[in-house]
């Protein structure tokens, strides 16, 4: 015959969640713990992440993923300037315009006595800034140039140099940002000249994805008995802050702050364990056989630790969006920190709550 089972799973379960019910101030300690610490690495996580993500985005505005091709000849090398501005409707390719070069100093018709350099580009550069194009000549500048001749965008001016060929000719302004423009090309009129066929640059703006495959395919589609080999390079070398994000996310330091969580709950709970060891004897000594003693410890600690879990990752999602993290950010990374700390150190839980146990009586004699 079949003996009975005294400490069923569901009793012994059920006698875990009324300890940590009826556990006080500790079970309260317990319950902080998992949340500040649990909270505090998903934190610490997703701000890292979200600097990351923030600085990528930076870069990438400022030209991350724009190529910048010139002619290989040392003297005399040019670009084909419509074949540069034809690059935009290759796939990968999400604008392009080539720069003829600096020529002379431009000022206003009515303020002559303000001038900038002038740039010479290829109408591509409307379309490679998304900007809405001009009939004819159309100038460029930041407020660098604009705001001291009281200009803004779309006002339209006359350009004098001398000499000139664009004096007496009426040229519609677009005013655009000094990251976006680049410092090649900031603080100087850009003027967008569909007749200008030599070119000395050819700006693409591509994407991760396909930035490798378009640099490997510019020197075919630019090179040219004029040109000679095509040379192609990043705009920008290396980030702003002197981040390689391939792999600053793999190997940044607060990736693993989950895992050092999870053991300083681990360590915790093993204080406890101890601390309590003559409550745990008490079971033994009354019939309580292993396997209902590991059900017992793990449904304390799930009472404990899962709504105090769920409250952190609450509070680190309020934080992370209200400090102007990216909402994808702290959804992605502070629930997957949480879930991957809280799932460690229950697995820790579990590995602590299998150590056998001593009945009253030996541990009685521990202590004598």
């Amino acid at each position: 015959m079949r003996r009975r089972q005294v400490w069923p799973s569901a009793l012994a379960f059920a006698e875990g969640a009324e300890n940590a019910r009826s556990g006080r101030w500790a079970s309260v300690v317990v319950a902080l713990a998992v949340a500040g610490v649990l909270g505090a690495a998903a934190l610490s996580n997703v701000l890292d992440v979200g600097r990351l993500v923030r600085a990528e985005a930076e870069w990438a505005a400022a030209g991350a993923f724009v190529l910048v091709a010139e002619p290989g000849r040392a003297e005399g090398g040019t670009i084909d300037a419509p074949r540069c501005d034809r690059l935009s409707a290759l796939e990968g390719v999400d604008g392009a315009f080539a720069v003829s070069g600096v020529r002379g100093a431009l000022g206003l018709a009515a303020e002559p006595g303000i001038r900038a350099t002038q740039i010479i580009v290829s109408p591509g550069i409307f379309d490679f800034l998304d900007l809405a194009p001009v009939a004819g000549h159309g100038a460029l500048a930041t407020d660098e140039v604009l705001i001291p001749l009281g200009l803004g965008d779309g006002d339209e001016v006359v350009l004098v140099e001398e000499p000139s060929e664009y004096r007496g000719v009426a040229v519609g302004t677009r005013r655009v940002d000094s990251a976006v423009l680049g410092r090649d090309l900031d603080g100087a009129w850009v003027v967008a000249d569909p007749t200008e066929r030599d070119a000395t640059q050819c700006y693409v703006r591509s994407d991760a994805g396909h930035v490798e495959a378009v640099a490997g395919y510019l020197p075919l589609a630019l090179g040219s008995e004029a040109s000679g080999p095509v040379v192609v390079r990043p705009r920008l070398q290396e980030s702003a802050h002197g981040l390689g994000f391939a792999g600053s996310y793999a190997t940044r330091e607060l990736g693993t702050a989950w895992l050092g969580a999870a053991v300083v709950l681990g360590g915790m709970v093993a204080l406890v364990r101890w601390t309590r060891r003559a409550r745990l004897a008490v079971y033994v000594t009354y019939g309580v056989h292993r396997r209902a003693l590991v059900v017992l410890q793990l449904s304390e600690w799930l009472v404990l630790s899962v709504p105090a879990a769920v409250w952190a990752w609450g509070v680190v999602t309020c934080v992370g969006i209200a400090l102007g993290t990216d909402v994808a950010v702290v959804a992605a990374q502070g629930a997957g920190h949480m879930v991957a700390g809280w799932a460690c150190a229950t697995l820790l839980v579990l590995a602590i709550s299998l150590i056998p146990v001593r009945s009253l009586v030996e541990t009685l004699k521990d202590r004598s």
